[in-house]
């Protein structure tokens, strides 16, 4: 056999060089795409979260810019602890007669354990007058919630703190707002609970009253 043809084979040395290089460059293949996977993950999350912050906040804004005035209100706190923000909302005159009714109110609150805001929607109640001066007074929200059915204006909501200015005469009233916003998930059951491992947002805003209403003197 000519020498030309002859060839080496791997020696056990080296192919067990080999295979450690393989598992090497396999490991370290492996470790990018777990990387890279989570950060697309997070990725996600943020945009999520990006996406229900700025919801949230053309849906406060279109509500508070087509309220008449603004009443009495609870500051909360974005990390869900303390009372629970809220503010009472003069929506409509139906009449046009400038007295405040109560079936013309609603309320937006912060709710904790469905981790979401809500709504009283006006249309609910008894037609009854209310002096400005109990529409303006924070005790006023807990007895205004009584018989009345909410509605949900946001999901993925851990935390909100409301702040009223402008309430006097001559003035704007507007609401300013911040939010702890967590991306929600789906369970296999089809249940939807907060995505604990996500990481929140926090969304500040300004609302402000589009044509507020004179202060009624009743």
């Amino acid at each position: 056999m000519s020498p030309n043809r002859l060839r080496r084979g791997f020696t056990f040395v080296e192919l067990c060089l080999g295979l450690v290089i393989t598992s090497l460059v396999m490991s370290a293949l492996a470790a990018f795409t777990l990387a890279m996977s989570a950060a697309w993950k997070q990725a996600e999350q943020t945009q999520s979260a990006t996406v229900i912050a700025n919801q949230v906040s053309a849906v406060l804004q279109d509500q508070i810019r087509q309220a008449r005035l603004l009443g009495g209100w609870r500051a909360g706190s974005i990390n869900g602890s303390g009372e629970n923000a809220a503010v009472m909302l003069w929506k409509e005159a139906a009449d046009g007669d400038g007295i405040i009714q109560d079936t013309e109110l609603s309320l937006i609150e912060f709710d904790p354990g469905g981790h979401r805001l809500v709504i009283y929607p006006a249309g609910q109640g008894l037609g009854v007058n209310v002096p400005y001066s109990t529409f303006a007074t924070t005790s006023v929200i807990d007895s205004f919630k009584a018989g009345r059915t909410a509605r949900p204006l946001a999901r993925g909501i851990w935390g909100a703190s409301f702040k009223v200015s402008g309430t006097g005469s001559g003035q704007v009233p507007r609401l300013q707002f911040a939010l702890r916003i967590v991306p929600e998930k789906r369970d296999d059951n089809g249940g939807v609970s907060p995505d604990a491992k996500a990481r929140p947002l926090i969304q500040y805003g300004v609302a402000t009253l589009r044509a507020p209403a004179a202060i009624p003197g009743f």
